[in-house]
């Protein structure tokens, strides 16, 4: 299996349940070769989420996960922020628009971002339209990604991640989004990780130091 995509909106409320076999199934699967899970607009709930993060740590190929536009709520976000952390996690791609993300969630995303004992593979992670985060979480995402207090901490940031996605995220201030924009239309475009550290290091000087 190289693909699942799945966009049926269950009416008895029973998607959690049908995420829990799919889970299963997956793990119970000998070669395990999907790369790519798309569950977007399914009504899934906190606990079937819960099911998936076990998912994105034992299936060692999946790259992409696509869980917007469900109810996913912080708590089962602290489940898949532990997954990312995972040394045996590979995923790259992250999608949580509109999934009752909040600052809690976003912490948690922040933190397993900020590992220094494993970096995440993920490289985007898309959180448009959670109204719920703040410029509390928002703001510790980015510190994940470009931690501006010296030049040490920018060095020792997350390089991998290059692209958050907040558009929509209403409760979050402009001066914070347009920065999470900046990073993500530049550093996409960047081939290594040492062109991002000098991304990031240029704009702490110019910052810092007004060199233009």
């Amino acid at each position: 299996v190289k693909g699942v995509s799945l966009a049926i909106v269950s009416s008895r409320g029973e998607s959690g349940m049908s995420v829990k076999r799919i889970s299963g199934l997956i793990k119970k699967s000998k070669k395990r070769r999907l790369r790519v899970l798309s569950l977007e607009n399914c009504g899934i709930s906190s606990s079937g989420a819960s099911s998936l993060a076990e998912v994105v740590t034992r299936c060692h190929s999946l790259r992409v996960l696509e869980l917007s536009h469900n109810n996913i709520g912080d708590s089962s976000i602290e489940h898949l922020a532990q997954s990312i952390q995972s040394s045996q996690c590979r995923l790259e791609v992250l999608g949580l628009d509109n999934a009752q993300v909040g600052d809690y969630g976003a912490m948690h995303l922040a933190e397993a971002l900020s590992s220094t004992t494993m970096q995440p593979s993920l490289h985007t992670l898309s959180l448009q339209s959670n109204t719920d985060i703040t410029d509390k979480g928002a703001s510790s995402l980015l510190n994940a990604i470009y931690n501006s207090s010296s030049l040490n901490a920018i060095i020792e940031s997350n390089h991998i991640l290059r692209a958050i996605n907040l558009q929509g995220c209403t409760s979050v201030s402009t001066p914070i989004l347009t920065m999470a924009e900046k990073f993500s239309s530049q550093c996409p475009n960047l081939k290594s990780s040492k062109d991002v550290i000098r991304l990031k290091m240029s704009k702490y000087l110019k910052d810092n130091l007004c060199i233009g």
